[in-house]
């Protein structure tokens, strides 16, 4: 049996929450470690969940501050930080990270800005790579398939499961208005994360975020999905009231991400 937990690490819309941090979830799959990225405020909640030197890879759904920008103290961690003596092993290459496209140049750009010397060495902790928003990626004993979501600007939702097996299957939307792509690919998942960031759904159409009820009915439009964990929400409005809102249109079960809640997954 192949198993997958998930860890969230910060579920804050735009903006840390009081006592927050911004979105970046840690999965588990036997001895592989993934976080998917890395928001203000996550590596000092990601420090008491793992050793960031212990990570197989991190996996940016797109390039978004919210969602990127611990990138920057966590590169300072890796090459400056001390040894803690919990690590499985003293990494002599950097750590994989996985961008979509465009995210190369972008950390480029972020790196020159900090350092001022045109961003090449910035980033020489990590390893980074493209991956194909309509591909997939395995890591370790864990794999993503990617498809589009609505946002703003380009944003990729994944589809996780073991690297060997097809169940259980965990779907983290991103950051999406309620679209087709990420419903098909939320089909049939042990636990879907979608954003829930308004209370009041897009007028006069849906351009780039969901109310918690528009996460509900995508769930129920999915079919199958047995588990919605509402997340990316800025604190204002009740989670009382946002998980209700979903329930009034979902069946299964329904929770709002905290910091540090875990979510095993078993595999059929």
């Amino acid at each position: 049996m192949a198993d997958l937990t998930l860890t969230v690490i910060g579920c804050s819309a735009a903006a840390p929450r009081a006592g927050g941090a911004s979105s970046s979830y840690l999965v588990a799959a036997g001895e592989t470690r993934v976080l998917l990225d890395c928001g203000p405020g996550s590596l000092s909640f990601l420090r008491k969940e793992i050793n960031p030197r212990n990570l197989d890879a991190i996996v940016l759904s797109h390039l978004h501050a919210d969602h990127t920008l611990d990138l920057i103290p966590l590169c300072y961690l890796l090459k400056y930080g001390p040894l803690e003596g919990d690590e499985q092993w003293v990494r002599d290459r950097p750590l994989p990270l996985i961008v979509p496209p465009g995210g190369e140049a972008f950390l480029t750009r972020l790196g020159g800005a900090l350092e001022g010397d045109g961003g090449e060495g910035f980033w020489s902790p990590f390893a980074i790579r493209t991956y194909d928003p309509h591909g997939t990626e395995t890591i370790g004993g864990i794999a993503i398939r990617f498809a589009p979501t609505k946002h703003y600007i380009p944003c990729n939702a994944m589809r996780i499961t073991p690297a060997n097996a097809a169940t259980p299957v965990l779907v983290y939307g991103a950051d999406s208005a309620p679209v087709e792509t990420l419903t098909t690919l939320a089909h049939g998942a042990d636990l879907l994360i979608l954003e829930a960031t308004l209370p009041e759904p897009e007028k006069p159409a849906p351009v780039g975020h969901m109310s918690p009820a528009e996460a509900g009915t995508l769930a129920t439009a999915a079919g199958g999905v047995k588990h919605l964990l509402l997340t990316h929400y800025w604190g204002v409005v009740p989670t009382e009231q946002m998980a209700a809102e979903a329930r009034a249109v979902f069946s299964g079960v329904v929770n709002v991400a905290v910091e540090h809640a875990s979510y095993p997954l078993a595999g059929s």
